[in-house]
């Protein structure tokens, strides 16, 4: 198995089960659209967005579980990717990726651009 590791936007809260069996299950999907600046009009352009399929097990699922992670958040996951091929509902063949996780973070990218304006102007002085 490879070992990868990705960072993206959640498309929807993260979902904690808990197999018959008794297993602890997290799957959450991560997006991410890589971007690129175009020379010719000086722009930045969206590439095609890349999706994810994330599973997590076991304590890792129940530690990840703990976070709350909602849609939107950016996170970064490290994992095995895994092929499956599985049947649908509907009886249709399907098959794909997935990253069985080991761990996730929360990404700190952006949160600069987040600050609200009151706390940047003092931001850069020391607390005391």
């Amino acid at each position: 198995m490879t070992t990868i590791t990705f960072s993206g936007n959640l498309t929807r809260d993260a979902e904690y089960t808990i197999t018959p069996s008794g297993t602890s299950r997290l799957c959450v999907r991560l997006a991410d659209t890589p971007r690129h600046h175009d020379p010719a009009s000086g722009e930045w352009k969206d590439g095609a967005t890349v999706y994810l399929n994330c599973t997590a097990w076991r304590t890792v699922a129940d530690d990840i579980a703990e976070a709350e992670l909602k849609r939107g958040a950016r996170v970064i996951v490290t994992g095995k990717l895994i092929y499956r091929e599985w049947e649908s509902a509907g009886g249709e063949k399907r098959e794909g990726h997935e990253l069985v996780i080991q761990e996730l973070a929360r990404s700190v990218r952006g949160l600069a651009k987040r600050k609200s304006p009151a706390s940047a102007d003092t931001a850069d002085e020391p607390p005391f």
